[in-house]
């Protein structure tokens, strides 16, 4: 087994498998219409102004994105190729952002590098269609959704490195500085890394007890710019636009809000993310399994397992129809199969104030999604116990819900759609591989596991050629 991984990695070498996916993702970008939706409006206005104009009045009007308004703006202009090769890299560069961050976490072995890679960058095609493309396939998504997203993570690298205590290039820095101006310019971005960023910090310091600049420069370079970003005054005139898309948001109390919020999540992980959520509860179930011999915590990592199977297979097939055996709550949501989430998308409001705090199925079934995903939750830290792997793999988990769940505080998360769970898979799809690289430390010490792996990749090279043939007839 250990031979036939040698060879696979020597035979595959990082640089040539990023150069694949490469031209995967170009095929994607390549049959992307730049012509559509607010791609449009933004080509009207910017013939009668510059974008440094443009990016002013919108701070002063509608948000304070500076840096992403002023990329997009400048770029959104030029041929269409430019946005798309753009676009291409940094898909790649999240790809080996996903990469270094698991391999940090993991260990870096040689053996298994081929494999990750493969994985990571076939994970994509996991996203929910709709996610995928309204956060990074539509031009003016892409700006504000993936390239944040990839960029954000990449400032958080020398951080992880060196919580985990790895050597990283400091002449990098200042690429790390630049990815986290335009990172922090996303609210919900400069929220995660904020957050994620603060904690490995303190926690260095506290084992360490010294404070690592680097990464006391990234922090402060985000909170500076995420301030800057937050008190534009167009955000207030943003915030009243969309809330009258929800009249009765500002009647909600804070705990209403935070309800709402993790409806709409629990939603979206449910249906939606299903596929990703039942694959990290298989790998660690499977885990656990070796690992870990007590019954009572196998039988915990299994209810997951059973819980987003039975969601797949119940699952009835005309798009929009999320109706299941295990969530009545959501038949709010499905209204007589006159109502979806994808053709209905500013229904939804309207259909959460529908809410019956007396229904005891709805609140049965809420009930259950929360010990499904609390499962995970301690599945995780029995899984890895007292350890660094412990902790950064239960922030991005925990991370992948809040981002999510916070943001419902704005009027925003209603009005944007599936998009604003972008950062939430992209999270999820990190746990994902760092549970998976965990796998690949031990599939050299089991012929079962290596099975479960092949079955594993022949799921994603199939999901990645459904969404080939569906983008390229679509575009």
């Amino acid at each position: 087994m250990i031979d036939h991984i040698k060879k696979f990695s020597n035979k595959y070498n990082v640089t040539l498998l990023f150069i694949f996916f490469s031209i995967i993702m170009f095929i994607v970008n390549l049959h992307v219409d730049s012509n559509i939706s607010d791609d449009i409006e933004f080509k009207k206005a910017l013939t009668d102004v510059s974008s440094f104009e443009f990016v002013k009045n919108y701070y002063l009007n509608w948000n304070g994105r500076i840096a992403i308004n002023y990329f997009l703006t400048s770029i959104i202009v030029l041929d269409p190729i430019v946005w798309k090769i753009l676009n291409t890299m940094i898909f790649i560069l999240l790809f080996f952002t996903m990469y270094k961050i698991v391999l940090a976490i993991t260990g870096d072995r040689k053996e298994k590098k081929a494999y990750l890679i493969i994985s990571i960058c076939l994970s994509i095609f996991l996203l929910p269609d709709a996610v995928f493309w309204s956060g990074s396939i539509w031009v003016t998504g892409s700006f504000n959704y993936l390239w944040p997203t990839a960029l954000g993570l990449f400032s958080l690298i020398p951080i992880i490195y060196n919580y985990f205590e790895k050597e990283y290039n400091n002449k990098l820095i200042i690429f790390n500085l630049l990815a986290g101006i335009y990172a922090a310019y996303s609210e919900q971005i400069a929220a995660i890394v904020i957050t994620f960023s603060t904690i490995l910090i303190l926690l260095s310091a506290l084992k360490k007890k010294k404070i690592h600049i680097p990464s006391i420069l990234v922090l402060a370079v985000v909170i500076i710019n995420a301030i800057i970003g937050y008190t534009a005054p167009g955000n207030v005139k943003r915030f009243a636009s969309e809330a009258s898309l929800f009249p009765e948001y500002e009647t909600f109390s804070v705990f209403g809000k935070l309800f709402y919020g993790l409806f709409y999540s629990l939603w979206h992980l449910v249906n939606e993310a299903s596929s990703i959520m039942f694959i990290i509860s298989l790998l660690i179930t499977i885990l656990m399994f070796t690992k870990n011999k007590r019954i009572m915590y196998r039988i915990m990592s299994l209810v997951p397992v059973a819980y987003f199977g039975i969601r797949i297979i119940s699952a009835k097939s005309r798009p929009g129809n999320v109706t299941t055996a295990f969530d009545q709550t959501l038949e709010m949501f499905n209204k007589s199969n006159k109502i979806s989430m994808f053709d209905n998308l500013y229904d939804l409001p309207k259909i959460f104030s529908d809410y019956n705090s007396k229904s005891v199925s709805m609140n049965v079934s809420i009930l259950l999604g929360l010990l499904v995903f609390l499962c995970i939750a301690l599945s995780i830290v029995k899984l890895f116990g007292n350890s660094r792997i412990t902790i950064v793999s239960f922030l991005f988990y925990m991370a992948a819900l809040a981002s999510s769940i916070v943001i419902s505080f704005s009027p925003t998360i209603y009005a944007s759609g599936h998009r604003v769970f972008y950062a939430t898979d992209i999270l999820l799809l990190i746990l994902l591989a760092t549970l998976l690289s965990v796998l690949l430390n031990t599939i050299t010490e089991s012929k079962a596991l290596f099975r479960i792996w092949i079955y594993y990749e022949a799921i994603l090279v199939f999901l990645a050629l459904r969404h080939l043939t569906f983008y390229i007839i679509l575009y």
